[in-house]
């Protein structure tokens, strides 16, 4: 390769690579513009005002038995198909508290590990499916630091509930 071809190359490439960064960097966004994306909320729902009497709204607090200790009030409500969620009865009353049980898999031991996930979450209610074949859907109440272990065993686990003993 010629001289002047590979000087005339590295003059090509410093002019271009302005260029080529500009594309790439994003722009920069006035204070207080947020990108919209039909499917993402980017501000949190208003509380409900009108919580539902017969304790079936998603957005209401979940509703106790009187011999049940209510949970703690910084929980979120995390949603799972009935059919993902071993053990649950589809006539299982909301207020339900519930022990959650993660089965790995693959197993990340040689046997077959079964362990606690959480030890207590509340059932808020059983939506029924919106589409035609779909399966219904458990709200459950997790308190907010169990969260992460929740997506975890959603992920790589295979979940199951129990109901544990009143006292």
């Amino acid at each position: 390769m010629s001289t002047l071809v590979r000087k005339l190359s590295l003059v090509a490439i410093a002019l271009a690579l302005p260029g080529v960064m500009w594309l790439l960097t994003p722009a920069p966004r006035s204070q207080g513009t947020v990108a919209k994306h039909p499917h993402v909320a980017t501000e949190p729902l208003p509380p409900n005002p009108d919580p539902s009497p017969t304790g079936n709204s998603v957005r209401s607090a979940p509703s106790f038995s009187p011999g049940t200790q209510a949970p703690q009030p910084d929980g979120e409500t995390y949603a799972l198909a009935l059919p993902s969620l071993r053990g649950l009865p589809s006539d299982t009353p909301p207020g339900t508290p519930l022990k959650l049980w993660a089965a790995w898999e693959p197993p990340i031991t040689k046997q077959p590990r079964i362990q606690v996930l959480i030890e207590r979450v509340v059932l808020r209610a059983i939506v029924p499916p919106t589409d035609p074949g779909a399966p219904p859907t458990a709200l459950l109440w997790v308190p907010v630091e169990r969260i992460p272990d929740l997506l975890y065993g959603d992920r790589y686990g295979a979940l199951s509930v129990t109901v544990p003993e009143q006292s």
